[in-house]
């Protein structure tokens, strides 16, 4: 499928209004075969995180059974406000760099990009389409471990993971060594495929961090961390899911009506 049908294919054009009660319109029946395989074989976090929602692939039901599987998941869903958030920047099928940010454990970061994987390939039929290179899902131990077991061959690695669409890497920001810092060549190569994706016109990367800032600027060189950051800022649409505590929740009222 070529890159510019991406907006008419893709369950990605949804609606505003239908994203409110599904976060996929499918018909069901849609299971198996080769793309399903290559799926998550790719991205195999995507069983565990949207089990719920795979489900409406497997089986064609009424849709009183596929109301009732939606409506669990958009009430079990963390951090529904963010979530939605994010699914409303990838509604138009058009590429997009996003930012999933937050200190606390499950608290729906990675769940939420999984989703927009999900979506990113799901046509209005339910039936699953890649373009030329299939979504890819990589955790930041696996980025790490990777690229020092393949330092001096990294050419074909960098050539698929600027190629795949989308592109997914997870607690990016959890491996350093004992002061913190990610390796030299993870550094450089980390900078590499954020500057190649973020300037591709075609290209979706999501990255979720723990770290932000400059918590997360220390954990890079000097020669790289500042400029990388401002990448992520510039390039980047940031979604904060750790919680607005009260105390914080009562003085932004306060400045509100003051």
């Amino acid at each position: 499928m070529a890159r510019d049908e991406r907006a008419n294919s893709r369950s990605g054009s949804i609606s505003s209004d239908a994203m409110k009660y599904s976060p996929i319109k499918i018909t069901g029946g849609h299971w198996g075969g080769k793309n399903w395989d290559l799926l998550f074989a790719r991205c195999r976090p995507l069983k565990h995180y949207l089990a719920p929602l795979l489900d409406l692939y497997v089986t064609t039901a009424d849709q009183a059974w596929r109301d009732a599987k939606i409506a669990v998941w958009e009430s079990t869903a963390p951090r529904p406000a963010q979530r939605m958030e994010a699914l409303r920047e990838c509604e138009d099928g058009e590429p997009r760099n996003l930012i999933l940010y937050g200190r606390l454990s499950g608290s729906g970061k990675t769940t939420v990009a999984c989703e927009v994987i999900l979506r990113s390939v799901t046509c209005p039929s339910g039936a699953i389409a890649f373009d030329d290179e299939p979504p890819l899902i990589l955790s930041g131990h696996a980025f790490a471990r990777i690229v020092a077991g393949q330092a001096r061959n990294l050419d074909d690695l960098m050539t698929e993971w600027i190629a795949a669409d989308p592109l997914l890497l997870d607690d990016l920001d959890k491996r350093g060594d004992a002061s913190g810092k990610l390796s030299p060549i993870v550094q450089q190569t980390l900078f590499e495929l954020v500057e190649a994706r973020s300037t591709d016109e075609y290209a979706t990367t999501i990255l979720t961090l723990n770290a932000t800032g400059a918590e997360l600027e220390a954990k890079f060189d000097d020669d790289i961390g500042p400029y990388l950051l401002r990448r992520l800022r510039e390039r980047f649409r940031s979604i904060d899911f750790d919680p607005v505590v009260q105390a914080e929740l009562n003085i932004l009222q306060m400045k509100a009506t003051a």
